[in-house]
């Protein structure tokens, strides 16, 4: 994800608050892939998610 421009704070927090949630994780996933979002959008679909 860091070659995507993602920082390393970002793609550490998602993956911890989404760790114990697989099912949440894969979205995550699917949703970077697929809509290449903001930092932001990230961390609101992360808010989304919990």
């Amino acid at each position: 994800m860091e070659d995507q421009g993602y920082s390393h704070a970002c793609i550490t927090a998602t993956i911890m608050l989404l760790r114990d949630d697989r099912y949440a994780l894969d979205d995550m996933i699917l949703f970077i892939e697929d809509e290449q979002p903001t930092e932001e959008e990230i961390i609101e679909k992360t808010a989304e998610l919990l």
